[in-house]
């Protein structure tokens, strides 16, 4: 018996060393296979170039194959649901953005942000409430003043619903407080004509949208939603600047499968900043009018229920939560 009871122990001790051994070897080889980012919009969008461009980065430093698989459907929801059933080993990513939280409030899809590990945040993409330049009203002061006087004439035209742009919109109506018409097209390519030809008053788009036809004295912008001026456009005053204390800027981050080992987050973060840091990702930023606003893991944990609270609020309001 007593024999016995030495072996079992003995083969337990060897049974643990072997263990911590390949935990060990695993994180020493972490990453040895091709690593997937999903997206889970089609190819071709921003959230889809910027994954592209992360992925090739990625693949430059850690020796691996990292590509971006383009999983649609369900507003998103259908991406989501597969990365989160991914196995929680550190190849499989999701690069997502605001509509990951925003979704949910609006019922599309049962995937949270909370069923995931947040890695980090890469960007933040401002809005901007824009004119026609022929429009009489030069300032957020006038629009503003006009709606309020006019409620549901000043019609705004935004790049679907449920999107950023409708949130946006819907935003501007909630805090300052002003009853606007909003006009949902397909896609910015058909707001920005429905603007130039005069079928209505203003749009809301992202700044690489309406850039050119700013440049070329086609349309104004009046304000911008991102909490600070941009670069670009030194002389356009953010809402809180001009007395509307709101801002609701687009950002894009990663996600990994619940439970993925802490030490495998903390080293994708660190590389996704370095390919952050690289002159390609930082030229695709200029041009897309994006402003790099990094965050690890603990930072985007803590953004991510600001966010929450703040999309909630404007969904609720804006009448497209289904359990309201």
């Amino acid at each position: 018996m007593r024999i016995n009871r030495k072996i079992m122990l003995c083969a337990t001790v060897i049974c643990c060393l072997l263990a911590f051994t390949g935990i060990v070897f695993a994180s020493d080889q972490y990453p040895s296979k091709t690593i997937r980012i999903i997206v889970p919009y089609a190819a071709g969008g921003g959230t889809d170039t910027f994954g592209r461009n992360i992925a090739a980065n990625l693949k430059s430093q850690l020796g691996v194959d990292v590509i971006v698989s383009n999983v649609v459907g369900g507003s998103g929801a259908i991406g989501r649901a597969e990365a989160a059933k991914a196995k929680a080993d550190g190849y499989t990513m999701l690069m997502d953005d605001k509509a990951f939280i925003s979704a949910l409030h609006m019922g599309a899809g049962k995937i949270t942000y909370k069923d995931m590990d947040p890695v980090c945040r890469l960007d933040e993409v401002a809005f901007a409430l824009v004119v026609n330049a022929k429009s009489n009203i030069k300032t957020l002061k006038e629009y503003l003043e006009y709606a309020k006087n006019n409620p549901g004439a000043v019609t705004i035209g935004v790049s679907g619903i449920g999107g950023m742009a409708h949130l946006n919109a819907e935003a501007i109506k909630l805090y300052g407080n002003v009853k606007l018409t909003v006009v949902p097209f397909e896609g910015g390519a058909m707001s920005r004509t429905a603007l130039a030809g005069g079928h209505v008053a203003s749009i809301v788009a992202q700044l690489g949208e309406i850039d050119s036809f700013v440049k070329a004295g086609d349309f104004k912008i009046l304000a911008l939603t991102s909490e600070s001026r941009e670069k670009a456009f030194p002389d356009v005053p953010t809402f809180k600047e001009s007395g509307v204390d709101f801002s609701l800027s687009q950002w894009r981050g990663i996600w990994v499968p619940k439970g993925t080992p802490v030490e495998v987050v903390t080293f994708l973060e660190k590389a996704i900043k370095k390919a952050m840091d690289s002159e390609s990702f930082q030229d695709l930023s200029k041009k897309n009018f994006t402003t790099a606003k990094y965050l690890n893991h603990n930072g985007l944990a803590k953004e991510l229920v600001k966010t929450d609270g703040d999309l909630k609020k404007v969904v609720d309001a804006a009448g497209l939560n289904p359990k309201k």
